[in-house]
């Protein structure tokens, strides 16, 4: 009976060294894992945000210019036509001066 107890009473130190020698490795792959993951997400996320510049300057510049001409377009049976942004700019001015 001396013997049982004195086998609960031992902690076994070598199988607590390992045990936590293998967890630390587990979660230190992990993390790097993880880091790694995103950062490649991250660099292929700025690598699309660059591309897309080019598509919104396109539209800017088309938004540009149909904001600099007169333009005629038909709204169900009339037709209105469209100024530059400027003049109207100016009409709202002269408007608000009054």
């Amino acid at each position: 009976m001396a013997e049982d107890k004195q086998w609960y009473d031992d902690v076994d130190t070598k199988m607590v060294f390992w045990t936590g020698f293998f967890t630390l490795l587990i979660v230190i792959v992990l993390v790097l894992g993880v880091q790694a993951a995103y950062f490649s997400y991250n660099k292929a996320e700025a690598q699309k945000k660059e591309r897309e510049p080019v598509v919104s300057n396109e539209i800017l510049a088309k938004q540009a210019a149909d904001l600099d001409g007169y333009k005629k377009y038909k709204v169900g049976d009339s037709t209105r036509i469209a100024i530059p942004i400027n003049r109207a700019m100016e009409l709202v001015a002269e408007e608000t001066a009054k």
